[in-house]
């Protein structure tokens, strides 16, 4: 479960990250529907890895008995961590494990990927199959020369769990309404619109969960915005909204 959390996580701080440059408090940014325009949030960078092809071998189990164990898809996404390791899976059923004699020794939940020590960068093949077992076991061997090759595919901002991330998205006008989106990711996430009427005098001033922020140069395609307050305190009921802050 942590797992298919993380990944979803991932794909929700990616989404984020495909707009431009979220601006800083006080700088103006050229925005277009769609972009987030403020993000805050707590975000660890992390290596991902990627492996050559498809791969299949064995590692010692109980009493050092071998079994076998396989990884269907390249992509290895981070899982989790513990006091020494970086855990990286495939997608949830491209991890296999099973024994000549006993079958598959996987339950719901258990994974077969690669760990990467955080200290000395050692990597390592494992078997999490602590669900099978009833109880945490964890095997593992050394990366060979004679396995796939493993590559490093560059560095991605992940979501750990109990994080969240915040983003206010800008989504255009219609029927002469500034429209903005608010959208938290993390253990508890939520999504909310808000609007603000288009009258007076640029530039209009808008607030949003505790951001405030001026907009200018609006147009049917894009406007510019400038951050002058970031999200304040934990007050997540019911924001007050206002096209005309104090």
């Amino acid at each position: 479960m942590l797992a298919f959390f993380l990944i979803v996580m991932l794909a929700c701080v990616q989404a984020f990250a495909a707009s431009p440059n979220a601006s800083l408090t006080g700088e103006e940014l050229q925005v277009f529907p769609g972009d987030k325009f403020y993000v805050e949030g707590d975000t660890t960078d992390l290596q991902t890895y990627r492996i050559s092809e498809p791969f299949e071998s064995r590692m010692p189990g109980a009493l050092r008995l071998p079994f076998s164990f396989a990884i269907d898809a390249t992509d290895l996404h981070f899982s989790h961590r513990d006091s020494k390791w970086d855990y990286y899976t495939p997608v949830e059923g491209k991890g296999r494990a099973w024994h000549g004699l006993l079958g598959n020794v996987l339950a719901k939940g258990d994974t077969v990927g690669l760990r990467v020590h955080r200290t000395n960068g050692d990597r390592e093949w494992f078997v999490d199959n602590s669900g099978y077992n009833g109880y945490q076991t964890i095997w593992n061997r050394r990366v060979k020369g004679k396995d796939v090759e493993v590559t490093e595919e560059g560095i991605r901002s992940i979501l750990l769990e109990n994080n969240r991330l915040r983003a206010l998205e800008y989504m255009g006008v219609r029927d002469g309404q500034l429209r903005v989106r608010y959208t938290e990711v993390g253990p508890n996430p939520r999504s909310e619109e808000f609007t603000f009427p288009i009258e007076g005098h640029e530039p209009i001033l808008i607030g949003a969960m505790g951001v405030r922020a001026e907009v200018r140069n609006i147009s049917g395609a894009s406007a510019h915005i400038k951050v002058l307050r970031g999200f304040q305190g934990e007050g997540w009921a019911e924001p007050k909204l206002s096209p005309r802050l104090k």
